[in-house]
């Protein structure tokens, strides 16, 4: 995953909890990315009992 992330100019960045992708600013589909994890939260797969 690492080097076709290489290949579109973005960092990855792994936390025990977290996972952050930076994206470079002349990526031209960095926008929707965004608007794919946004939608990603708000409509999470799983989600606690109760």
């Amino acid at each position: 995953m690492r080097l076709k992330l290489l290949k579109i100019g973005a960092r990855l960045r792994l936390t025990a909890r977290k996972v952050w992708l930076s994206f470079s600013e002349a990526y031209a589909y960095a926008s929707d990315i965004a608007q794919i994890l946004a939608n990603l939260k708000q409509h999470p797969a799983w989600s606690p009992p109760g």
